[in-house]
């Protein structure tokens, strides 16, 4: 049941300071999803990995092109279609629940993807079904809450709401809880592969990804932070409702960045080879020893972080070409430039 303008508790709003730090957040979220569009773009020309995930970020392009739409589509009525008129202002219009509907569902997808990918990496059942527990409490809470802004006529009456305040509260809670703890899982299963890995390509690669994975979670976490500040500071305003667009994009975002990651990842890990590996000139085969009885075939080249040594075959060769004359056409042994350390050299 809605209550006439005359006896709302409180005047409403300027147009301002109501709508005014939505109207923001909104147009950042417009920015994103230009991103977001570039990101899809060179994921699709660039990657062509398995149908299943194909298939996901297609449904994460209709979905955030849609809410684009929707977005655009509350500018207009709050801005336009409302103009002039305070008690219009503070009128609830349909479109704002589709949007959160839409920024749940998005939200979940690339969570999802996430609770996949720590499945994938150690198949450990206890992680993945707590992660899979908070994912769907959130997801359960969420859609009870955004069903109180239909059932109202105006904002106010969705603010003078308590259950409506307790169950968004207990949503961004849950949302943090959840990105912190896909975060920190990762986190941890990459710093032990980290540590037991053998090749420095390998080690590289890992402490690219644990970076990366930091940095997309601290930026979730933080703007679900923000959602919980916003909902108790700045009451009685569309702020919290701007900054649910907002990380609908940031979700989106986050998931193609670490999918368009993956070549740059890779030739990192082997620009490490080449920067901090042991190197031979010539990788076929090769003698390291002159008391061995057999000439080295070629120069060794050792890359060490800071310097380079090199020794010439010349060099033995000079000092005993004669005991070593009549046996240049044997075959010497192979080494492995990686199984070179800096403390045999």
């Amino acid at each position: 049941m809605s209550l006439p303008p005359d006896a709302l508790p409180f005047a409403p709003p300027s147009l301002s300071s109501f709508i005014g730090p939505a109207f923001v957040m909104i147009c950042c979220a417009l920015i994103l999803y230009g991103t977001f569009c570039a990101q899809a773009y060179y994921y699709w020309s660039t990657y062509h990995d398995h149908m299943s995930l194909q298939s996901v970020v297609a449904l994460l392009i209709v979905l955030e092109t849609a809410h684009t739409a929707f977005c655009i589509h509350i500018l207009y009525e709050y801005l336009v279609g409302a103009w002039g008129s305070p008690a219009a202002v503070m009128k609830v219009i349909p479109t704002v629940a589709v949007t959160v509907y839409l920024e749940l569902t998005i939200s979940s997808i690339v969570q999802g993807w996430y609770i996949y990918r720590i499945w994938r990496l150690r198949k450990q059942i206890i992680p993945t079904v707590l992660l899979i527990t908070i994912l769907f409490a959130h997801m359960g809470i969420s859609f009870r809450a955004t069903a109180y802004i239909n059932k109202y006529a105006t904002w106010i009456e969705v603010y003078a709401d308590n259950h409506f305040t307790v169950d968004l509260n207990c949503t961004f809670g849950l949302n943090i809880a959840l990105d912190a703890s896909i975060a920190s899982v990762l986190i941890f299963y990459l710093s032990r592969d980290r540590s037991n890995a053998v090749k420095r390509s390998t080690r590289s690669m890992t402490r690219s990804l644990i970076n990366f994975t930091f940095s997309t979670g601290i930026l979730t976490v933080l703007t679900s932070c923000g959602l919980f500040i916003a909902l108790n500071v700045t009451k009685h305003t569309l702020t919290f409702g701007g900054m649910v667009q907002f990380i609908a994009k940031l979700y989106a975002n986050s998931m193609l960045a670490v999918l368009n990651a993956r070549q740059s990842v890779m030739r990192a890990a082997a620009a490490s080879d080449t920067k901090f590996g042991l190197e031979l000139s010539n990788m076929q085969t090769t003698s390291i020893a002159p008391a061995s009885g057999r000439r080295p075939a070629a120069p060794i080249q050792i890359r060490t972080d800071t310097t380079v040594l090199t020794v010439s075959s010349n060099t033995w060769a000079d000092k005993r070409a004669d005991s070593f004359s009549n046996l240049q056409s044997d075959s010497p042994p192979e080494v492995n430039m990686f199984e070179l350390s800096k403390e045999e050299v």
